[in-house]
């Protein structure tokens, strides 16, 4: 072993000597080696660089770079945001990632894992983060595996929220495989790094504003997704909804401008499966938003929406007919109760809508119009007696 540690670094630097040129973009004064060309210090492996084998490679959690050098005899390295990974198979091209931010270095606690682990984490995320270059199935399963042996640990729960990349690639992965137990997987990893940590919650909504959360949504609503997977998201949405500041700022009951993880919560249990539909009732729960508790789902789902109707917490005629369109749409598939009072509140509602006396947030269009017509059919055919709508039509 240590004649290999020792051959090892000249193999390397001979493989430099043969090496071509990489000039990015051009330019001629900023060229480098294409095979990467090691020291005793760690060096930033830069763009289309190859690493030569028996290396130590790490991916620096801080700043999202690949770095690398020489064996060492003893290993020095005691920071929790860098991690080492002995690259000892063929040579391989490990891309830095040129959108990458510098994030503000975290406080971690001290790891509950060894060493092993972390070896195993650095070298699992790199392989997600590569699969849309090097698309090997084998080797991404083995690294899913390996994230969800890992991902209930807080710190590692940490690391990779604050990662702006990974995520979002994991979410794609998710979005694009047919193999439908890494899909599982894929989602299951997101929820269990989240769930229970309010610093994770807090990094991933920082790094992923720009649509992986109403992505979510939109896979609950495919007709394709299995109840598996549908559970999965869920777990996700649970484990973002327990955290305080999320909740209010996405779920809150009093302010319609912050109530759009409420209103998808409301549009998807239609088209959830029974037993995703049981989870989504208890994050209603968890939120403090159910009175009845205890009976079956769809009975509960149906009394929260017309108690949010007849006490008039709708916060905007947007989330009204989001409100009202699921209620309707889940009577006509189910045979459930129809409360005396939202009855009351819905004949006074219909009827204030067809005289005009609606107050609007803006001008009424010949959407609110459809609307309203709308409500008064479904009083008698989904809520009522349908021979009342034929005659109220006679009038």
């Amino acid at each position: 072993m240590k004649f290999l540690l020792h051959v090892l670094p000249f193999l390397a630097l001979a493989l430099v000597a043969k090496s071509i040129l990489v000039c990015p973009n051009g330019v001629h004064s900023n060229c480098y080696p294409q095979i990467f060309q090691p020291s005793n210090e760690w060096q930033v492996v830069r763009e289309d660089q190859q690493i030569p084998a028996g290396l130590h490679v790490r991916l620096n959690l801080e700043t999202g770079e690949t770095e690398a050098r020489l064996l060492q005899a003893e290993n020095d390295e005691k920071t929790s945001d860098m991690v080492l990974l002995d690259s000892d198979e063929g040579s391989s091209e490990i891309q830095e990632r040129k959108d990458l931010q510098p994030r503000p270095k975290a406080s971690f606690k001290k790891s509950r894992v060894s060493e092993t682990e972390l070896l195993d984490y650095d070298s699992s995320v790199i392989e997600v983060l590569d699969y849309e270059h090097t698309r090997d199935a084998k080797s991404l399963g083995k690294a899913i595996d390996t994230l969800i042996e890992l991902s209930h640990d807080i710190d590692f729960g940490v690391q990779l929220s604050s990662h702006p990349l990974f995520f979002s690639v994991l979410g794609k992965i998710a979005e694009t495989s047919r193999d439908s137990a890494i899909v599982e997987k894929a989602y299951r990893i997101m929820g269990s790094l989240l769930r229970n940590n309010p610093e994770a919650v807090e990094n991933f909504t920082q790094n992923n504003k720009l649509g992986l959360i109403p992505k979510l949504y939109s896979v609950l609503q495919s007709k394709e997704v299995s109840e598996v997977v549908q559970k999965r998201i869920l777990g996700i949405i649970h484990a973002l909804a327990l955290d305080m500041t999320y909740a209010f700022q996405n779920f809150n009951v009093n302010d319609a401008s912050l109530s759009e993880g409420l209103n998808s919560l409301i549009s998807v249990f239609p088209s959830l499966k029974a037993p995703a539909r049981d989870r989504l009732v208890l994050i209603l729960e968890d939120l403090n938003l159910l009175e009845n508790q205890g009976s079956e789902a769809n009975e509960t789902f149906s009394e929260f929406l017309q108690r949010f109707l007849y006490q008039r917490q709708v916060g905007s005629e947007k989330q009204f007919q989001t409100v009202f369109r699921t209620l309707a749409e889940l009577h006509e598939a189910e045979n459930l109760t129809v409360g005396k009072d939202f009855l009351q509140w819905l004949s006074k509602e219909a009827e204030e809508r067809k005289a005009g006396l609606k107050r609007r947030d803006g001008e009424h269009s010949k959407e609110d119009t459809e609307f309203d017509s709308y409500i008064a059919s479904a009083r008698h055919v989904v809520f009522g007696n349908p021979n009342a709508a034929r005659k109220a039509d006679e009038l």
